[in-house]
């Protein structure tokens, strides 16, 4: 079980000198659409952006979700971005109408000062320590930034350089060499005649004796000897003078620290691990006088890495003793806690599983989880309730959470309760001295889900530390409810258009989303985090020829306890046949009134791809000759070629096949064509009116209505089925007689919304597979 227990709290406390943190006011830029945005902060203060917040607008169109521009901006001393819907993640934008405010802060971190060296150093040679001092000042932080970690005092090592001790000494002079903590090595010493000692002498024989010298004080912490014939072992005595002067230079070799090494591995991945490093003595040894020299201080030290928050709660538990007994009731007015600072801030995620409290009063306990919304504001995110009878008085009492009542806890919620006046939780006294009292503020009314408390309207205590116990479960994930099988869109979509929505479920109760990887390198599509739908990002690729292309966008989610979880979504788009519309599957032409140049208006076709067309005819059910098919722009037109030859046939009735290509598809359908003079037409028999036949008419009239408008309405489903069947065929005829070609350039259609796409969809799929209608 992973648990906490909140018994006793610690406050630490982090002062930056008497310096005071400023406030500066966010800063605020506006944008228009296509516009490119640019962002700074200070460059010498080593600042970073935080997005605070944005509004993109485009009439009633309101985008505030800040993922995409966080994702681009948040932690950089500048940033530059093009006002666009790929990169706001929002599909309010719409040909440079919008506009988008964004609202930032600068965030400067505290940084240390050079160490203050000025304290003298006690000594001028052989290494000492003296006190120094640094400051947060380097830069000082601001509200949003942290103050420096570390110390801001500390001891130095001073004037380590080895101690040189250069002088003479008269005959007959003791002389005692001594090195503290470190060993001698001698670098000088010559035995010398001169007429006077001391101050003025004049040398004129002299004797190198370093070796004797080397052989008698070398690795020694001390060295004591006389400056005579003996001691050097060499006399410089003549007629005219005798040895009288010795001239020496000897250092004093201390123990000093090479450089450090790199830092190790960090222990931890998250949750606060610690770091290593190492550093050598170098001259350590053992004298010959029986001392050793070594470095003064360590050869290792830490640090602490890793320190941000890990995915899930670690077991933390207090030690306590048996505190039943000691534990207080509160008869102060007021209803309810909550814990601001110390053990009772959070600083894992999860579920909370169960609580845990000792009770001293009975009644009805709602725990509440508090989340930070601004500077002094909370926002109550979750809250369990609890029944303490008087049993369970001075007793430790513990609540299960049932799976769907686990709240989600993350890195800086707060706990706290409420309990109606009851004063249920028991507590215990701190002393301020100690320096471990909890800051809390006392609640005067019930809290709810959702109600945001500000915490400078309540009155705060730091006098107690109340029993609270929790444990927690892991978080769940993000899940998606994504269809197994690609989405399938026609190619002419236009720019912002809908493709689909992308399902998301947490199943962690008050959970949210963290943040939102954008897809920003996908060529083709982008995704609106508000709307949670993918959109167009630019016109689908189409090569004449090939039915479909297909595509992938991958996007990230990750939840209040960064767990992530990626969509892949795979997205066809298939190129859609042209449409005819106006036609209809049968023409009654008067032979009288026929000409060579005779033409009649039979339907209008439009590729959605906005793609070339041939049109013309396949076949007919005489002879192909006796008509054509011309286009005019998007209109077609059926010409009677030869009307003379048209009387040379006894059918009255000819059976066109007429098809329209846009290199990829054809659409196919029949056109009846029937040859009627006005002479032709059966007169209409007259209908008796005799009184003893009156109602049958009637009612056969009725009848002969019905069944006419029944007529009509199978003849309209034929013709609209007839209308959009297609065969893979193709005509190689000549555009003179039965074959035209519409020229198209690309002209936008207007936005299409989810609904209308599901129905181009369900159209086009009927265009994709040829049949045949049965009349």
């Amino acid at each position: 079980m992973k648990s906490v227990r909140l018994i006793a709290s610690a406050l630490l406390l982090v002062t930056v000198g008497s310096y005071s943190i400023p406030f500066a006011d966010p800063i605020v830029k506006m944008y228009t659409e296509s516009e490119m945005a640019h962002l700074t902060c200070s460059e010498q203060f080593d600042e970073h952006i935080e997005i605070l917040s944005i509004n993109y607008t485009n009439g009633i169109c309101i985008h505030n979700e800040t993922f995409g521009v966080k994702n681009i901006c948040n932690g950089k001393t500048n940033c530059s971005f093009n006002v666009s819907n790929i990169n706001i993640g929002s599909s309010c934008g719409a040909k440079g109408s919008a506009t988008l405010q964004v609202e930032y802060d600068c965030i400067r971190n505290g940084g240390w000062s050079d160490w203050n060296t000025s304290a003298s150093c006690q000594v001028t040679c052989g290494g000492a320590f003296r006190n120094v001092t640094r400051t947060c000042s380097n830069p000082y932080p601001n509200e949003g930034g942290s103050a420096c970690t570390g110390n801001a005092f500390d001891e130095q090592p001073c004037n380590t350089n080895n101690c040189i001790d250069q002088d003479s000494a008269c005959l007959d002079t003791p002389i005692n060499w001594n090195c503290t903590n470190g060993y001698i090595e001698v670098n000088k010493a010559v035995w010398e005649a001169s007429r006077l000692c001391n101050d003025g002498y004049t040398s004129f024989i002299s004797h190198n004796v370093i070796k004797r010298m080397q052989t008698r004080c070398n690795n020694r912490t001390t060295c004591l000897f006389t400056a005579n014939d003996h001691t050097f072992g060499v006399s410089c005595s003549t007629l005219n003078s005798r040895c009288t002067i010795f001239e020496y230079v000897y250092t004093c070799i201390k123990a000093a620290w090479d450089d450090w090494s790199s830092w190790s591995e960090c222990t931890k991945s998250c949750g606060s691990g610690i770091q290593t490093r190492k550093r050598q003595c170098l001259n350590q040894m053992n004298t010959t006088d029986g001392h050793t020299t070594d470095c003064e201080g360590n050869g290792t030290g830490s640090r602490s890495c890793n320190t941000d928050l890990c995915p899930y709660c670690h077991d933390n538990k207090f030690q306590y003793t048996s505190i039943q007994s000691d534990l207080k009731a509160d008869n102060s007015s007021g209803s309810g806690y909550l814990m601001l600072n110390g053990i009772y801030t959070l600083t894992c995620c999860g579920r909370i599983k169960m609580w845990e409290i000792i009770p001293v009063n009975t009644g009805r306990l709602t725990f509440l989880i508090m989340r930070k919304t601004s500077n002094n504001k909370y926002k109550c995110v979750g809250s369990n309730q609890i029944k303490i009878s008087a049993k369970d008085l001075r007793k430790s009492k513990q609540f299960n959470v049932s799976e769907d009542k686990r709240i989600v806890i993350t890195q800086g919620d707060i706990i706290g309760w409420f309990d109606s006046g009851n004063n249920i939780v028991g507590f215990l006294d701190c002393l301020s001295i100690n320096q471990t009292c909890p800051l809390s503020y006392r609640l005067n009314s019930n809290v709810g889900e959702g109600d945001i408390i500000d915490t400078e309207s309540l009155r705060s205590t730091s006098d107690r530390s109340y029993y609270v116990e929790y444990s927690t479960s892991e978080n769940r994930p993000i899940t998606f409810y994504l269809p197994s099988k690609p989405i399938t869109i026609p190619d002419h979509l236009n720019i912002d258009s809908i493709v689909m929505t992308v399902p998301i479920y947490d199943p962690d109760y008050g959970d949210y989303i963290h943040d939102v990887k954008l897809d920003y390198d996908n060529e083709y599509f982008y995704f609106d985090t508000k709307l949670r739908s993918v959109h167009v990002k630019k016109t689908l690729p189409h090569v004449v020829g090939q039915r479909n292309s297909t595509f992938n966008i991958v996007l990230t989610f990750e939840d209040s306890c960064f767990n992530f979880a990626s969509a892949n979504i795979t997205i066809t788009s298939f190129n859609a046949p042209p449409e005819v519309s106006g036609f209809t599957d049968e023409l009654i032409i008067d032979p009288s009134k026929l000409s060579n140049d005779s033409r009649f208006h039979i339907f209008i076709v439009q590729d959605p791809s906005d793609e070339n067309i041939s049109c013309g005819m396949k076949s007919a059910s005489h002879s192909i000759e006796m008509f054509g098919l011309e286009m005019k722009d998007n209109d077609a037109y059926l010409r009677v070629s030869n009307h003379s030859a048209i009387s040379n046939y006894s059918s009255s009735e000819y059976e066109l096949v007429i098809f329209c290509d846009d290199g990829t598809d054809e659409t196919i359908f029949k056109l009846t064509v029937l040859i009627r003079s006005a002479e032709n037409d059966q007169p209409i028999d007259i209908i008796s009116t005799d009184k003893t036949d009156l109602h049958v008419v009637i009612i056969g009239v009725c009848a002969s209505v019905s069944v006419l408008f029944v007529i009509l309405f199978i003849l309209a489903l034929i013709r609209n089925c007839q209308s959009q069947h297609s065969t893979k065929e193709k005509s190689e005829r000549g555009l003179n007689t039965d074959l035209s070609t519409i020229d198209k350039t690309a002209k936008p259609n207007p936005y299409i919304e989810m609904e209308q796409v599901v129905v181009q969809q369900k159209a086009n799929a009927s265009v994709e597979t040829p049949a045949v209608c049965n009349h």
